[in-house]
């Protein structure tokens, strides 16, 4: 999926976990950002791992995170947190005697799933919020 978020573009895509992985229902419109220390609290709700969101873009981190939370979330996923990434020139353009480098990122998510009937016990920083519609 591609989506212009303030001017830069950004790709994202879901890899599941297993090939024979069950759909889960979205239950959140953004899954939450974990820190490392983050995952102590997640392991004891017991959360499921549902795979990976890919993000490519030509910005920072920063300014694409919306955008994996929103997919984490549209494949039921509740929580995200950050696997791996890496930064490369991929072009220079400039006008006279001037250079820009154009810089590449990419970065990959871990998507986790906790149940909605598991949040309570969660600290508040760590829990999503419900969907705003259901649809």
């Amino acid at each position: 999926m591609a989506t212009a978020t303030a001017g830069c573009a950004v790709t994202t895509s879901f890899s599941p976990y297993s090939s024979v992985q069950e759909a889960y229902p979205q239950v959140t419109d953004l899954a939450v950002r974990l820190r490392p220390g983050d995952k102590v609290h997640i392991g004891k709700a017991n959360a499921d791992v549902l795979g990976w969101v890919n993000a490519s873009s030509d910005s920072t981190d920063d300014d694409v995170m919306e955008e994996v939370q929103r997919e984490a979330a549209r494949q039921g996923g509740t929580h995200i947190l950050a696997s791996g990434s890496r930064s490369e020139i991929v072009a220079a353009w400039g006008y006279g005697n001037v250079a820009y480098p154009v810089r590449k990122g990419r970065a990959w998510y871990l998507v986790l799933r906790v149940p909605p009937d598991r949040w309570e016990g969660l600290p508040g920083p760590l829990r999503p919020q419900r969907r705003s519609t259901e649809k």
